[in-house]
């Protein structure tokens, strides 16, 4: 396989991620991103790498550039309801919180309640700060169903830092 090929690079990446090596993970995701602009996924993964490294300046870049590539495809795929997860939290972060929370309801509803869904918009709630939110799509199977892989990703996703001491979240997937 290409070593530059985009799911090579973004799987490498997110696999450093969910074992907590995010200093690891930083030149898979960064090469991605350079060389294929056009996957938001990287960008995404790249994103909470920074925030996790406290690397603010670099993840605000980031940020903006997730957000201007999930407009642009969402405005060609309306339906990309993976898409508007994302922009979903990523609204959230630039301050539009209840349009953030808007988008991630409308993904679960898309998406039939999908786990995958569920899972994403507790990401959105717990960084809008809503941690009794964040918690019920988790207790619905959405965390356990969602990342097969690596069923420990919750404790280390940035996105779930706002609720790991959250007595239901430890109940469910252990202290961080």
């Amino acid at each position: 396989m290409n070593p530059d090929h985009a799911d090579a690079l973004e799987w490498t990446g997110w696999s450093y991620l969910a074992l907590g090596k995010f200093e690891a993970a930083l030149p898979y995701l960064q090469r991605s991103t350079q060389i294929h602009p056009r996957h938001y996924m990287a960008k995404s993964h790249l994103m909470g790498c920074y925030e996790t490294l406290h690397r603010t300046e670099e993840a605000a870049k980031t940020r903006q550039l997730l957000y201007e590539r999930v407009l642009d495809l969402l405005r060609a795929e309306p339906d990309n309801v993976h898409a508007r997860s994302v922009l979903a939290t990523t609204l959230v972060d630039m301050g539009h919180v209840e349009a953030g929370i808007q988008e991630a309801e409308r993904a679960v509803v898309m998406s039939s309640g999908e786990p995958r869904m569920r899972y994403n918009a507790a990401c959105t709630f717990a960084r809008a700060g809503l941690a009794d939110k964040a918690i019920a799509p988790a207790q619905g199977g959405g965390a356990r169903a969602t990342d097969s892989t690596s069923p420990d990703w919750p404790r280390h996703d940035p996105d779930l830092a706002n609720v790991r001491s959250h007595p239901e979240f430890i109940r469910m997937f252990g202290a961080a």
